[in-house]
């Protein structure tokens, strides 16, 4: 099946979304928490992903990439939005 490996990414880029607004809707959290959180879930995933090891954990270290992608951008996201409120 072609792009079969972008499934897992997208399915991370998504997990790590909802994270972000779940942490910023139901928690009250700010902005660069959320996405110190955002990136800090994408690492444990990575963690797990290598500790689990054979054809599972190298999908889960493709949603944890998707969810690393996610978390870059969220940050240059807050920073661009800082320094746009300047």
């Amino acid at each position: 099946m072609e792009g079969s490996v972008f499934i897992p990414v997208l399915f991370g880029v998504v997990i790590a979304i909802v994270l972000f607004i779940a942490m910023r809707a139901a928690f009250h959290v700010p902005m660069l928490k959320a996405t110190h959180f955002t990136f800090i879930s994408a690492v444990v995933v990575l963690i797990l992903s290598l500790l689990i090891g054979s054809w599972v954990g190298m999908g889960i270290g493709f949603i944890s990439f998707g969810m690393f992608i996610t978390s870059v951008f969220l940050y240059l996201f807050v920073i661009l939005k800082s320094y746009m409120a300047l």
